[in-house]
């Protein structure tokens, strides 16, 4: 199985005590939970179509928008349900 080695993502501009973030879209689970989903992928053609909301939401929020490519990988931790019990 390949891994994922490159990350699209789509970064605003912002002033306080971080000056960008990663833009996150709500979604919610149907539990009644609300997950913020990071607006990235790993697959270039994705980019246009994820490009219009980024723009959008920068837009609404008067703010600059980056996409930015982050290349390289260091896995930190693993977790793996079949092994690691709770």
């Amino acid at each position: 199985m390949a891994k994922l080695e490159d990350l699209y993502s789509f970064v605003l501009e912002d002033t306080g005590p971080y000056d960008e973030y990663i833009i996150t879209v709500a979604a919610h689970n149907g539990r009644g939970e609300t997950l913020f989903l990071p607006l990235a992928t790993h697959d270039g053609e994705d980019v246009p179509r994820l490009s219009e909301l980024a723009q959008a939401i920068g837009k609404q929020q008067g703010k600059k928008v980056t996409l930015v490519k982050f290349t390289g990988r260091t896995d930190i931790s693993v977790f793996n349900p079949s092994v690691n019990r709770v």
